[in-house]
């Protein structure tokens, strides 16, 4: 990912929240004070890069999905 973008896996992408993930709009933003040198970046959604995050979009919707159905049957069954 970051030959592709700059972007730093570690202390960038992972914890990125959703929402600097503009698919409709072709754009990451990461915003100031994420980065090492704490300014904001914008950076374009290339194609390797929108695959990647939109992979990892859906499993988390996936294992929010399956989070609350267990929190449900918790409840349910005590």
């Amino acid at each position: 990912m970051e030959v592709i973008s700059g972007l730093r896996i570690l202390n960038e992408v992972l914890p990125m929240p959703w929402r600097q993930v503009d698919f409709k709009g072709g754009k990451v933003r990461l915003d100031p004070g994420t980065t090492n040198n704490r300014d904001g970046r914008v950076f374009p959604l290339v194609a390797e890069l929108r695959v990647l995050l939109e992979a990892q979009h859906e499993l988390t919707r996936y294992l929010e999905r399956e989070r609350r159905i267990i929190r449900a049957s918790r409840a349910r069954w005590g």
